[in-house]
């Protein structure tokens, strides 16, 4: 497991863990993980961002900090589309990421958190 000294160490431990359990290893493992106020919050954008070719950072607003099944449905829901970049570039929301949020939901994702 790789995690970069730039990452929030609990988010990495949640993102390392459900790459493992819900996305067979198949997200990389470089990915940068902060708590950061999302300075857009249309319902539309997601703060999944490609910082280099292949390499990505996942922000999360800290005022979820104390809701933690709030944040972690959010870091799911990022980790979604992760998954899905390749295929369904940037923040996409519709029949594709709707199917892999089922399946998230099939596999217990998000047993205990909703």
């Amino acid at each position: 497991m790789v995690i970069t000294d730039k990452s929030d160490k609990r988010l990495a431990h949640w993102y390392h863990k459900w790459n493992n359990q819900y996305f067979a290893s198949e997200l990389p493992v470089d990915t940068v993980l902060y708590w950061e106020p999302l300075t857009q919050d249309d319902g539309e954008t997601c703060p999944v961002y490609e910082i280099d070719f292949g390499k990505f950072a996942i922000k999360i607003d800290p005022a979820t900090m104390g809701f933690p099944r709030y944040w972690k449905m959010t870091l799911l829901h990022e980790m979604a589309h992760l998954k899905l970049w390749p295929k369904h570039p940037k923040h996409q929301h519709g029949k594709v990421f709707e199917q892999e949020m089922v399946r998230l939901a099939q596999a217990g994702a998000f047993k205990n958190l909703w």
